[in-house]
């Protein structure tokens, strides 16, 4: 197999008329050009945000820079919509109808809640096959393979629910932030 080298891919490029036409569009563009100009400012703007944030002492620098970020942050429009979205989520978890219908399942030890939700895996798996069985939708490898693979894990975690609990509960721990509090 021969290789070409870059001056010919080079040459051939520039006596392409194609090339040579969008070269000629692109540096006339008020477009273009307005374009390559945002990039450069952001590009710039970037450099200045990495700069005035840059930590040099790692203990004393960074709660600097954690001030620094948060003032910045305070006064940033769009980190208050992020935060205003972020908070309007989590009441609408707390009050939402669906969260207290699973209040019951909620208020189990995290084992049991582990094994109920291998045993819906399982159910959900073996429904699904069957579903598609009845209505004879052609399954292939990769179908059988994943299915095969939900029906082993599930069974797994529904015969050994205590390994995925204390996993969790160590998260839980590891983090000081119980995502079942949300």
């Amino acid at each position: 197999m021969k290789t070409i080298s870059r001056q010919a891919i080079r040459r051939t490029l520039d006596s392409s008329t194609a090339i040579r036409g969008v070269r000629l569009v692109t540096a006339n563009s008020v477009l273009c050009q307005a374009v390559v100009a945002a990039t450069r400012w952001l590009s710039q703007t970037r450099t200045r945000i990495v700069a005035g944030v840059k930590i040099e002492s790692p203990v004393v620098e960074q709660r600097r820079t954690t001030e620094r970020l948060e003032s910045v942050a305070a006064s940033s429009r769009v980190v208050a919509l992020l935060t205003s979205t972020m908070d309007a989520s989590a009441v609408a978890y707390r009050n939402a109808g669906l969260t207290k219908m699973l209040h019951p399942f909620l208020a189990l030890d995290v084992e049991t809640r582990v094994q109920m939700a291998a045993w819906v895996v399982v159910t959900a798996t073996l429904t699904h096959i069957v579903l598609l069985e009845m209505f004879g939708v052609r399954t292939e490898v990769l179908g059988w393979g994943i299915r095969t693979a939900l029906l082993a894990a599930g069974l797994l975690v529904a015969w050994r629910p205590a390994a995925i609990a204390a996993a969790w509960q160590d998260r839980v721990a590891a983090t000081g932030r119980n995502p079942d509090d949300a």
